[in-house]
């Protein structure tokens, strides 16, 4: 009866097609993770979308498995029933031209693909099996295949500026009053005078450092924005040295650091 069971569990499993969510950030990059169920001591070769960055595989319960990677799939021998994940960023999909961006890549797996938050989708070379949307989130349900994928994101909107209001007029100064004024308003030309010169004395740059320089020319690379983790894996920087880079960049005035979605999200300032 027990082989009977494992027999019919085995081919539960095998039955089980493997799965794959794909999020797309604004940055260009995508994170992946292929989920598949395993049978203990069987050989499994599960193929990739695009190619990987910082890739991971484990187990539901978090423990690590295994792996050899090769011609852009991975190959394990699990040492257990159950589901595995295969974890990793790709910015091979992903591309960006001058009016929209574009994402073109071909999975053998249903796939459930997020584009980034507040996103327009602009062209779909075939009608997805489902779609959605969450948390201003549109996420698209792909059937096995190629697919390409074209979407806009949303233009930073300029801060309203609130109309001037009326001013009402001021009855004539005293003399003396003038007098004191016109005493202040030359101190102030003095001041500000004198610091303009010694400020055109300073250098025009802010020389910046190792990591420094490399994070401000990823921003550049990946249109101005892109996520603290998504910086850290890029330029493989220790986490610690990255936020005291970030925070450093931040003080000159070069990014702006936004805390979104319990992610921190730095913007280049040009």
């Amino acid at each position: 009866m027990s082989q009977l069971l494992a027999v019919a569990l085995l081919f539960m499993l095998v039955a089980q097609s493997p799965l794959a969510a794909v999020s797309l950030y604004p940055s260009g990059y995508a994170h992946v993770v292929i989920s598949e169920q395993v049978v203990a001591f069987h050989p499994v070769n599960i193929s990739l979308i695009g190619q990987p960055e910082a890739l991971t595989v484990s187990y539901s319960n978090g423990s690590p498995v295994p792996f050899a990677l090769s011609s852009g799939s991975v190959q394990l021998i699990p040492s257990a029933n159950g589901t595995v994940y295969v974890d990793y960023y790709t910015f091979s999909i992903v591309e960006k031209n001058p009016v929209a961006w574009f994402a073109n890549f071909t999975t053998p797996y249903p796939t459930e693909i997020s584009l980034p938050y507040n996103a327009s989708l602009v062209y779909i070379n075939s009608p997805p099996a489902g779609a959605s949307v969450v948390n201003d989130t549109l996420v698209l349900d792909l059937t096995p295949g190629s697919w390409e994928i074209s979407y806009t994101l949303p233009v930073p909107s300029a801060p309203s500026v609130a109309p001037s209001p009326s001013v009402p007029s001021t009855p004539t100064l005293s003399p003396w009053l003038t007098y004191a004024l016109a005493a202040v308003a030359a101190a102030v030309i003095v001041v500000a005078y004198v610091t303009f010169t010694r400020a055109r004395r300073r250098p025009a740059t802010v020389a910046l450092r190792d990591p420094d320089d490399r994070i401000v020319d990823f921003l550049r690379r990946s249109g101005g924005s892109a996520t603290e983790a998504e910086i850290r894996r890029a330029l493989v920087i220790p986490k610690t040295t990255c936020w005291r880079a970030i925070k450093r960049l931040e003080r000159e005035g070069l990014v702006r650091v936004e805390r979104r979605d319990k992610e921190n999200v730095v913007h280049l300032v040009e």
